[in-house]
Formats: structure tokens, sequence, C-alpha cells
């Protein structure tokens, strides 16, 4: 009987694996083969070899199985229901420990042992152009969610050593000399609520808290290495608010269902005083844009509802897509201070915002870019390089800094 009921269970197993397998073909088929014979490209550096072109097109292709796989969100939707019915705080979902906050918002569970050697390569790489070629260097730390004590529900704080791992990682920077400004004493500073500062549906902080970040990063900087950023253009006081209600269902959302978290409210926020802007995506024809801050930099499309839906999956890109290279010109600035961010998604509003204090700002996700760290820093010969970063950066992206 035993035997049966498993030849019957295996029958149907690969039966799902079949099925899931035709429907993503016939669904996403044509981005696979994109992937694997044309994007793979774009993860190749100038002195790449053949072990590196086979590397790339197994990335694109793991990248596609995870993103474009037919039924993904229902099946994420369904284990992360399952998996709460026994009332657990901790439940895993597309290789993420997560748990609901005590705020009502969700959460990616941080630990494992802190490891300085990523940390300890930004280090190096920082005095080395400061040596070298005079240029002054940054981090700009962009915490993770739990800026207030009491979010974690349960024993669940056991599990998760987000603060402390932080305070490791900006004291192996500060012991270095290196200038920091850590977004969690941003979060002191703004009076926010934690609500108004991380998003509750999606990974992401608000486009208030970076605001308030980069407020604080062009202070610190200003303070610790003597540039003279305009840092009162950052001043979120002197910034138009416009809030759209629960306009953004995120990352979170995607994985445990809509219904089983509220959606977050957007603050679109541009300057009171007169702007003139001018942004590109670069690489992008017909990206280029020119007028005020709010008509060059923000892009209101990413605002519109999904189909059928009243929230938007991609309002929290209203600044441009973390993976996107963008230039923004600022002629009305009064300095002629260059500035090139290094980002993750956390960082790509806050580098935008970064335009107002600038002439000029340069903002690369080394993930998708071509070039080292060091390429981009020798092609572009900028003032100040600012490193923001998350922690799920040092702790699970390495993008390669300089060529071996």
């Amino acid at each position: 009987m035993r035997s049966n009921v498993n030849r019957v269970l295996a029958v149907l197993f690969c039966a799902g694996i079949l099925l899931v397998s035709v429907m993503t073909l016939i669904t996403s088929g044509r981005s696979f083969a994109y992937g694997f014979f044309k994007s793979y490209t774009d993860q190749l550096r100038s002195d790449s070899d053949v072990f590196d072109n086979i590397e790339a097109r197994i990335y694109k292709l793991n990248y596609n199985a995870e993103y474009r796989l037919w039924g993904r969100d229902a099946l994420r939707r369904l284990s992360a229901r399952s998996q709460m019915l026994p009332f657990k705080h901790l439940i895993n979902i597309a290789d993420y420990d997560m748990l609901r906050l005590n705020s009502g918002g969700y959460y990616n569970v941080s630990s494992g042992p802190y490891d300085p050697e990523y940390a300890l390569e930004h280090i190096a790489f920082a005095k080395d152009i400061e040596k070298n070629y005079g240029i002054k260097t940054a981090l700009v730390y962009c915490h993770c969610a739990l800026y207030e004590d009491g979010l974690l529900p349960g024993d669940s704080a056991y599990y998760d050593n987000n603060n402390a791992y932080a305070d490791k990682l900006i004291g192996e920077f500060r012991s270095a000399g290196i200038s920091v400004c850590d977004s969690r004493d941003s979060y002191i500073h703004s009076g926010l609520t934690i609500n108004e500062a991380v998003n509750k549906s999606d990974v992401h902080w608000t486009h208030l808290m970076a605001l308030y970040t980069a407020y604080d990063a062009a202070k610190t900087v200003n303070r610790d290495l003597g540039l003279n950023l305009d840092a009162e253009a950052l001043n979120p006081e002197n910034f138009e608010r416009e809030v759209y209600e629960k306009r953004l269902s995120g990352e979170y959302a995607k994985r445990v269902g809509d219904g089983m978290v509220e959606a977050d409210d957007v603050y679109v926020l541009y300057p009171k005083y007169d702007t003139h802007i001018l942004y590109e995506e670069l690489g992008v024809p017909g990206s280029k844009r020119e007028g005020t801050f709010r008509d060059a930099a923000i892009i209101p499309d990413n605002l519109e509802p999904d189909e059928g839906k009243s929230y938007s999956s991609n309002a929290y890109y209203i600044y441009g897509h973390y993976l996107a290279q963008t230039h923004t010109v600022n002629p009305d600035a009064a300095n002629d201070v260059r500035v090139l961010v290094f980002k993750d998604s956390y960082g790509s509003p806050l580098s935008i915002f970064m335009g107002l204090s600038a002439r000029e700002v340069y903002s690369v996700d080394p993930r998708s870019s071509t070039k080292t760290i060091d390429e981009w820093v020798s092609e572009l010969k900028p003032d100040l390089v600012i490193f923001a970063y998350s922690e799920q950066t040092f702790r699970r992206i390495s993008a390669v800094i300089a060529a071996d």
C-alpha cells in the first residue's frame, strides 16, 4: 500500500515539474533564449575568457528560472500561508527566512557570522584612490528595517544579528578613517515613525528615509572631508511632499500574498525651490530629460497601478531603477563637485537626491555593469566616491572592485 502511494506521489510530482517546465517555456521561453544567447554579455568584462562566458550564461539561466518560473508567485503564497497556519513567527520563502514584525511589516531575518573581508576590500580601495588620485570616499550605510527595539516578535531576536552586524561593519570603516553616515542615526534625527521610514510590503526603506539619509550624508562629508556639497538643498523642510496612499505593494507582498500585508504609502518628494536638472540613464537611448527636478528625475509612470489593481508593484522605482546607471547634472549648483555613487536598491533614490547637492552625480549599481568599480573611478575621476549600500550587499553580493 505504501509503495503504491509513493508511486502515485512520484508521478504527480514529476507531472507537476513537467507542467511548470512546459508553461515556463511557453510564457517565457523567449526571455530564456534572449538571456542565454544575447543579454548574458552585460555580465562580461572587457577581459573575459571562455569560463567567464559560460558563467554569465549560467547566471542568466538561473536569473530567469528564479524570476520567470511559471506559477512562482502562487506557489510562494501557498507556501507562506501553509507555514503560517501553525502560527509560527519564522517562515522560509524564496530562500529567505522571514517574519512579520510587530509593526505589521515583513522582514528578511539577518543571520550568519560577520565576515569582514568584503568591507576590508572596500576600505583598501578607498585608501588606494585617495593616495594615488586624491579622491575621497564615504560609506552611506542604508539600514534594513530594524530601527527600533521591540519590532521582532517572540524569541525571533535570537536568530537576528542585523544591528550587531551593522555595528561591526561600520566600525571597520570608521576605525580606518573612512567617513560614515549611518541611517540609523538619520532615523533618530528625522522624527519619522517606523511606518514612515520603512515599507511594510516591501524590502526597501521609504523615499522619506532615503531623503533624510541623503541630507545627513551631505552634511557628514562636508564636515569630515572638507567638501562643499549643498546640504541645505537636501533639507527635507525644503521639499514638497505628495502622498499616494497605499500605492506600493512590493516584494514581501509578492511572496506572501497581497491580502497578508497592507500596501504602503508612497512619498513623492521634490524641492520647493527652483531647480534645473539634466537626467539620463547611461547607455539608454532616448532617456535624457531636462527640466525641474520633478520633471527630469522622477518617473511618474511607475506610480501607475498594476492592471486591475489599486497599487503598483513598481512604485519604489520612481527615482530610477537600481540596476540603471544614471547621470544627473545640476547646472545651478554652487560647487563643481563630481560625485560617483556605487549603490544597491536602497542607494538608488538616495543617489538621485544627491544630484541636488552637487554639480554632477553618477550612480552605478556594480551588479549591472561590465566595468569594475576601479574602472568607473578611473574613467570619471570624481571628487567623491560614495558607497551607498545596505547590509545585504555586504552579506550576499560581491561586486568586482578591481580586475585581478
